[in-house]
């Protein structure tokens, strides 16, 4: 379909043509049909009045049976402007006088037009109604209109001596007229044109108001509107549209400019709403930051609260030894004289004490590493020496509880760049988790590879516990949610963690299944990453 046909007012001025043409078109026909009835009943008093006249002109000579009188009357009657045929037949249907000379004598059908309305049943009627006396046929090119007048047998003619006609007959004979329409048809087909002429101007001309009005007061302004509406698609609410008229359109302009003012209005309040609502993110987005900050803290004072214990004992023991030592050389040298046979066991103990006092340094240097503030200090580190480090942290209370640390690394991974602090915090986290999962012996699996595409070194977790089961698997990773005991458990190590590897832009992933234990793996990209904040409801698990 065009692209105009599809426009409302082409619609409406086609809708509207069509209709004037069908009005006008109607009224057009039913005014000719009307003029023609009208002169039509002109033409059937006029001849019904001419045959009355030549009927009562030619009483007096019918009466006396003056053919040379009668001749010549119906010879001038026939002369007439528009008589065509004049004819008196007899009873028998003879043509006994006529305008036409060379017609009298002749015996016509029962069937011709002069004879078909009263010998149209077998029994001839004797009396016809006027409307049955008339008749227009086509007589050649043009039409004619024919009148029947029956000559009846009246008491003159009955009586008198030289007619002779019995009372018995009715009808003598029948005057027969015709006069031609050609001027009637003439003037229809004149009135014809000049009213199909007038409908098609009036069409033209009511089509064409209609369509000036159309576009002036219909079209232009939804046009209008249009344009204006396209320009609030776009974000133009200072567009207002002229109104002019007094009518629905006119209402519709109104209610388009006060729209606008009203989006206007609502967008300016949306923007100071939107801008205070980020002035109130930014706040809030504030204090989360240091209340994940004060969170982490918190979880590392409880790590190091554990750590405590751990490093206690394992610091206690090399200190114990180093103490008996020392004991010892006081108990040689208590009179003031060191015996010499005991200077190769002296040398022997003091090695072992230098040994015991750098197992302590290290030990003190890891845990201080540990305890360092949460922001991010990126360095490059070996992810397997932290890991180790990490185990001689946890290796007192690992031995405690009997489970035995496996250690699956692999070599010549690549340098990362990460806080070696927060990641060491994550690996302890994990392992004590693992390790308050097996609770007394069991298997602890510490796993380092590099991922197939080498974008991410792969650290896994695995312990030999029970499992996580599916009902509390979702949350495992929401903040302060936790199985343990009231006053044994925080529920902040397994956020904290995941939150620490999103911050380097990794991944911590988990495969659980009831009965065979569970696999944490942290995934740390080996190019440095600083992506946003993330949420802890981002962690992909999986259940294997």
């Amino acid at each position: 379909m065009p692209r105009r046909a599809r426009y409302i007012g082409t619609r409406l001025i086609a809708f509207s043509a069509i209709m004037i043409a069908a009005l006008v078109g109607t009224l057009g026909v039913v005014a000719i049909m009307m003029h023609r009835d009208a002169l039509m009943g002109q033409v059937r008093i006029h001849a019904t009045q001419i045959s009355q006249i030549v009927q009562r002109g030619l009483h007096y000579s019918m009466m006396r049976y003056d053919r040379t009188n009668i001749e010549k009357a119906i010879s001038q009657i026939g002369q007439e402007e528009g008589i065509e045929i004049v004819r008196i037949f007899n009873k028998s249907g003879t043509i006994v006088y006529s305008a036409h000379v060379s017609d009298i004598g002749h015996v016509v059908s029962t069937s011709e037009e002069g004879c078909v309305q009263c010998h149209a049943s077998a029994v001839p009627v004797v009396r016809l109604r006027p409307s049955e006396r008339m008749r227009v046929f086509d007589n050649g090119p043009a039409r004619s209109f024919g009148v029947v007048t029956p000559i009846y047998n009246e008491a003159g003619c009955a009586g008198d001596p030289c007619h002779q006609h019995p009372s018995s007959q009715s009808v003598l004979g029948v005057l027969y007229m015709t006069v031609s329409l050609e001027d009637i048809d003439a003037q229809l087909r004149k009135s014809t044109l000049l009213a199909f002429g007038f409908t098609i101007l009036i069409i033209v001309a009511l089509s064409a108001f209609l369509t000036f009005y159309v576009r002036r007061f219909i079209r232009r302004p939804v046009m209008e509107l249009i344009r204006g509406v396209r320009r609030v698609a776009t974000g133009d609410l200072d567009h207002q549209i002229v109104v002019g008229a007094r009518n629905e359109i006119g209402e519709l302009a109104r209610a388009y400019n006060q729209m606008t003012v009203d989006l206007k209005r609502a967008r300016q309040d949306v923007e100071t709403w939107a801008r205070s609502l980020e002035d109130r993110v930014r706040e809030r987005t504030g204090e989360l930051e240091q209340t994940q900050a004060q969170l982490m803290q918190s979880q590392k004072l409880v790590s190091m609260g554990k750590l405590a214990a751990s490093v206690a004992h394992e610091i206690n023991n090399p200190l114990m030894g180093i103490l008996t030592f020392i004991r010892t050389f006081e108990g040689w040298i208590k009179d003031g004289v060191f015996p010499p046979q005991k200077f190769a066991e002296f040398r022997q103990n003091l090695e072992l004490m230098g040994r015991e006092t750098m197992r302590i340094s290290k030990i003190v240097r890891n845990l201080l590493a540990f305890a360092r503030r949460s922001k991010l200090e990126r360095q490059d580190h070996q992810i397997n020496d932290l890991l180790k480090q990490s185990v001689e942290l946890l290796n007192h209370q690992l031995a405690l509880q009997e489970i035995e640390v496996v250690l699956d690394l692999a070599p010549q991974l690549p340098m990362l760049n990460i806080d070696g602090g927060q990641i060491q915090q994550t690996f302890l986290n994990l392992m004590l988790n693992a390790a308050e999962a097996m609770g007394h012996g069991g298997t602890l699996m510490l796993k380092t590879s590099l991922t197939a595409d080498g974008k991410h070194v792969s650290i896994q977790v695995r312990d030999t516990g029970p499992g996580i089961p599916k009902e509390i698997l979702g949350k495992i990773f929401d903040p302060f949610f936790t199985t343990k005991e009231v006053g044994k458990g925080t529920g902040l190590g397994l956020p904290v963690a995941y939150g620490i590897v999103l911050k380097h832009g990794g991944d911590l992933k988990l495969q659980t299944a009831v009965g065979r234990g569970t696999t944490f793996e942290v995934l740390l990209p080996t190019a440095p990453s600083f992506p946003p904040d993330a949420e802890l409801s981002d962690l992909e698990t999986e259940e294997s």
